[in-house]
């Protein structure tokens, strides 16, 4: 299949927006969204963003990177992973998710993985779609294969290698490279592809799944910096023993990010599920957006059948929801993101254990000091360690805290197949953030109740939702499991309009910072019915239960907050 080079040299024709950064211009993970009208424009595609969440925005170290292997290598596009086991994956599940039909060639000396082994390899004869995926040996190798009359041209083929990063040229549009870039003992892994839509599909997929590269891993290089082995063993013992003595745990795994940790959760459910039925999940609460997403896609290979979403308050109906033999598990948080209620985790556990089912928690919003899923019988229990408990806006990564057992061996096999460990460089990081936590985390309590109460008691804001305020359909099931409820409040202005929203939000809110950001030192605020779900239609939105101007305000662990006082006090003056 010859490429067509208009496709091969597409590039992105948006405007660049250029975004300060919240946390500094090195290793920033969300920036300024100064005014409304840059998250419309970014929300309808208008624009490109400089800085932005790291999962969504690949920061400009990252994206230059990825655009000195796209010119040096002459392809479409590139994009960096994790790791190169976790490119091949993550490419895997992509093309799989556009062509269900594919069966898999697996041509590696290495066994199929374990999440692979439903498929069988094709023969040559087969007369079916095949994803072909083979080792890179050589330019001699790759051509005997090219020429041969198999190859059909709704193929795939994947070449892989895991020794070196010297790709050979990919003339076709149905080619895919898949190679390390491991340096000093810094892991990474890339994938270089002509197919610009395809590619552009990947990229967004590895915004859902969070397998992405540390921008700390490319300064790594660039400055020639060896990884520290013997201090990132420490840092990382340090960090999983302190995360078990607060979540009372026994086993704890770091991830790029807290979608990954999710998406790995999910994963080991699916692996245990025996149904032949294409596997399901029950969505208990509003849940974080791209945890939403997950369940909403991936309808493959037996991947996520329609999953069943109860509210909060529909509890009394798990217990016939489970009896469909395709439920693979159970997805909820300790405090959902953005309205603060709490699913009654010890009752859906009571519940699932009769089934065998798994819980499945993002406990992120809480924080481990304040709430103990495994205490409550969950089986495995997130958190975007991004937030709360590395506080300045410099870290991306995640933690996933189980029992010994069952889901502590898969999770270790899984990890080792895979690679989709944390950063060293980003666990160096993280290390030296957790050493004030708690204290942290009580201030962090503490303002959300007093930020909460203001809210409350003021006559511009009609609603709020914040699970420590009596009001709140939550407040008793909190004061039972909660040591506290963090700090991240939801409020609809009394003027619950686009034109409401929009002379709030670009008025002068400083020192706030107007960011997609929670669990962060200094406050952060954003129009998050509208970044989050822009576009959901009005029925959708009346389902979640939220209102398309809601505004969420993640209050910092600030020491003083009468400035978050008087900058809301502008805000309000506008309405």
């Amino acid at each position: 299949m010859a490429t067509d080079s208009s496709a091969s040299a597409k590039q992105d024709p948006r405007p660049v927006r250029f975004l300060d950064p919240v946390g500094g211009q090195d290793y920033g993970t969300t920036a300024e969204m100064p005014d409304l009208q840059t998250v419309i424009d970014y929300e309808e595609n208008r624009c490109r963003l400089s800085w932005g969440y790291y999962r969504m925005v690949d920061r400009p170290a990252l994206y230059e990177w990825q655009q000195s292997l796209q010119r040096k290598h002459k392809v479409a596009r590139a994009l960096a992973f994790v790791s190169v086991q976790s490119a091949l994956r993550e490419l895997i599940d992509f093309l799989l998710t556009k062509q269900p039909n594919l069966s898999i060639a697996w041509k590696l000396s290495e066994p199929l993985p374990s999440w692979l082994r439903e498929w069988k390899s094709v023969g040559l004869d087969s007369i079916k779609p095949r994803l072909w995926i083979f080792p890179d040996s050589g330019a001699d190798q790759r051509n005997e294969w090219l020429e041969e009359d198999q190859y059909a041209e709704h193929d795939q083929i994947v070449w892989y290698s895991t020794q070196s990063f010297v790709p050979l040229p990919i003339h076709q549009e149905n080619e895919f490279w898949v190679g390390s870039t491991e340096k000093m003992g810094t892991p990474g892994g890339v994938v270089l592809g002509q197919h610009y839509d395809l590619m552009e599909g990947l990229f967004q997929l590895r915004k859902r799944r969070g397998a992405l590269l540390s921008v700390r891993n490319i300064a790594a290089w660039k400055n020639d910096e060896v990884v520290p082995a013997s201090s990132t063993l420490k840092a990382t013992e340090k960090i999983c023993a302190q995360l078990i003595e607060w979540e009372q745990a026994d086993e704890c795994f770091l991830f790029p990010s807290g979608m990954n940790a999710v998406v790995t959760a999910m994963e080991l459910a699916r692996r245990r599920c025996q149904s032949k039925q294409p596997k399901r999940f029950v969505a208990i609460g509003l849940l974080y957006t791209d945890t939403y997403s997950l369940l909403m896609m991936d309808k493959w290979r037996g991947g996520n059948g329609e999953p069943y979403f109860l509210n909060t308050d529909e509890l009394g109906q798990l217990e016939e929801v489970l009896k469909d033999e395709s439920v693979a598990g159970i997805v909820t948080e300790s405090i959902t993101n953005p309205l603060g209620e709490l699913p009654d985790i010890p009752r859906i556990q009571e519940t699932a254990k009769r089934f065998e089912i798994p819980v499945i928690v993002d406990n992120t919003l809480a924080g481990p000091t304040n709430a103990q899923p495994l205490v409550w019988g969950a089986d495995m229990v997130i958190h975007s360690t991004a937030k709360y408990l590395c506080g300045n806006n410099q870290h991306g990564g995640g933690a996933l805290l189980t029992r010994q057992g069952y889901w502590s061996e898969q999770l270790k096999s899984f990890q080792a197949e895979w690679q989709n460990f944390m950063s060293p460089w980003e666990v160096l990081a993280l290390a030296d953030c957790i050493k004030d936590f708690p204290e942290r985390m009580e201030r962090f309590n503490a303002n959300g109740v007093r930020v909460a109460q203001f809210l409350e008691a003021h006559p511009k804001v009609r609603s709020v939702s914040f699970n420590q305020l009596p009001s709140h359909s939550s407040h008793q099931l909190a004061k039972k499991l909660l040591k506290g409820s963090g700090s991240l409040i939801s409020f609809v202005l009394q003027n619950d309009s686009l034109d409401g929203i929009r002379r709030f939000y670009d008025a002068d809110l400083r020192p706030l910072h107007k960011a997609p950001g929670l669990g962060s030192n200094t406050s952060m605020l954003c129009p998050y019915a509208m970044l989050a779900h822009y576009q959901a239609s009005d029925r959708e939105l009346e389902e979640l239960r939220i209102s398309r101007y809601l505004v969420r305000l993640a209050v910092g662990s600030e020491k003083n907050l009468d400035q978050v006082f008087a900058a809301l006090e502008r805000g309000f003056r506008t309405q």
